[in-house]
């Protein structure tokens, strides 16, 4: 069974696009909220082994992502990201780093069409 029975969160976002990068600041106001198949940041439990018991209802997030996309030869993108964020409440700064590989339907075309 699971701690909240009911939650419900507001997730505002503001962005700006520069040639160089894009920025997105974001605010997440959570309360109670548990999503099985969402973002785990958002949620008001945990969703690992090591802290199973812990939960935070009242969830408040000021989140700042970075990101620049490179354009690849054969239609692939790469993505570069970096995300600070500050749990309001618990007055606390996390990060992470990510790297995102895109490609389209097209770049399976193309590599069939020269197995031909």
């Amino acid at each position: 069974m699971l701690p909240y029975n009911k939650g419900n969160g507001w997730y505002l976002n503001a962005s700006v696009n520069t040639r160089l990068s894009n920025i997105m600041l974001s605010y997440w106001s959570g309360n109670g909220f548990v999503s099985p198949q969402g973002g785990r940041l958002y949620q008001s439990i945990s969703s690992t082994v090591n802290n199973a018991d812990f939960t935070q209802r009242r969830r408040e997030l000021l989140i700042l992502r970075m990101f620049s996309d490179f354009h690849l030869p054969g239609n692939i993108l790469l993505t570069t990201r970096f995300e600070p964020f500050y749990d309001l409440n618990r007055r606390q700064i996390e990060f992470s780093f990510g790297t995102y590989l895109n490609f389209n339907q097209e770049f399976f075309l193309t590599m069939l069409r020269r197995a031909d």
